[in-house]
């Protein structure tokens, strides 16, 4: 959420994401139920948590959110040896492609929604935007996985020092306000959101090699036999 971001308000709440390992006999059984814990939203708490199943299913097709999960800038707990394992795996089987694909069509979606044919835009929808266009733009040049943070993701980035200045006044105009108002259309935004798109044009994902798929089972295994349950 927004505090991984960098963009947090004064009043944002905390988004809890964390991957768990269930006692070995619930994988053994013919009917496993659900494969994520979900708790009711009690603000400031938002929390969810997927099963380590479903995370390195996700993971074999390089999905952007399990992947952001292992890389936050902001952890609450952390068990050392599986996360090295899992972020390990993740970067064994990233697919710039499918980040490509997902960042692309995060800013697209924000840009329709929240952008297009306004004149005022709230500021948090704005970096909404904003972010996956600069994570585009980080694949696009350096490649590899792109920082979480917006601040850090625009320190990593050759931009012009009009860009960057902009960034991070908007960033703290952001973070300083306790109720995120609508701002005026931002050009230099709205040309780098555009110009990001355009350039990612949509593509297929390679499926995941039976050697990555029996990787991913190897790697359960040894997490399930860890003693983390």
């Amino acid at each position: 959420g927004s505090r991984a971001w960098g963009f947090e308000r004064p009043d944002s709440d905390y988004d809890v994401r964390f991957i768990y390992v269930r006692p070995r006999d619930w994988y053994l059984r013919l009917e496993r139920g659900r494969d994520v814990i979900e708790t009711p939203i009690d603000l400031p708490w938002d929390i969810n948590g997927w099963d380590i199943t479903k995370a390195l299913g996700l993971m074999l097709k390089s999905n952007a959110v399990v992947l952001e999960w292992l890389t936050s800038p902001v952890v609450y707990a952390k068990d050392m040896a599986a996360t090295d394992m899992l972020r390990a795996f993740a970067d064994e089987v990233l697919q710039s492609s499918a980040l490509q694909h997902h960042y692309r069509r995060l800013a697209v979606r924000h840009c329709g929604e929240f952008i297009a044919g306004r004149n005022e835009v709230a500021r948090k929808k704005y970096l909404y935007a904003l972010r996956p266009a600069l994570m585009l733009m980080h694949l696009r040049l350096q490649g590899g996985v792109p920082p979480m943070s917006l601040p850090a993701l625009t320190r990593d980035l050759p931009l012009d020092t009009e860009i960057r200045q902009a960034i991070d006044a908007f960033i703290t105009a952001k973070r300083q306000a306790k109720e995120s108002g609508p701002d005026e259309r931002v050009p230099l935004f709205d040309r780098i959101i555009e110009d990001e798109i355009a350039r990612a044009q949509p593509s297929d994902t390679p499926s995941p090699t039976p050697e990555l798929a029996r990787r991913a089972d190897q790697l359960f295994l040894e997490l399930l036999l860890s003693g983390l349950s």
